[in-house]
């Protein structure tokens, strides 16, 4: 018989569900438009007008290494980015 856990066995990652994470993103003004068609390609995304963040990004993660994983090499990785925030 085939282990069978929570993080893999014979069907990997398809046995664990996915939840939402969201992720404040902050950028600079001058790159604000190419930084929210960059996040748009990654995950649900909405622009943000009275808060110390620009944008909101919903990314979805088995755990939060991988939210954290997606964060830094997705959008950190973005020119223009300056800051993030991460809440799962």
């Amino acid at each position: 018989m085939y282990p069978m856990s929570t993080r893999q066995g014979v069907f990997g990652d398809y046995m664990r569900k996915k939840k939402a994470g969201f992720v404040l993103v902050n950028a600079l003004p001058c790159d604000e438009k190419r930084v929210g068609y960059k996040l748009k390609e990654i995950g649900e995304t909405y622009l943000l007008n009275d808060s110390g963040y620009r944008f909101i990004v919903q990314s979805e993660a088995y755990d939060r290494d991988d939210l954290g994983e997606n964060v830094t090499m997705k959008i950190r990785r973005i020119p223009g980015v300056i800051d993030t925030k991460t809440m799962f």
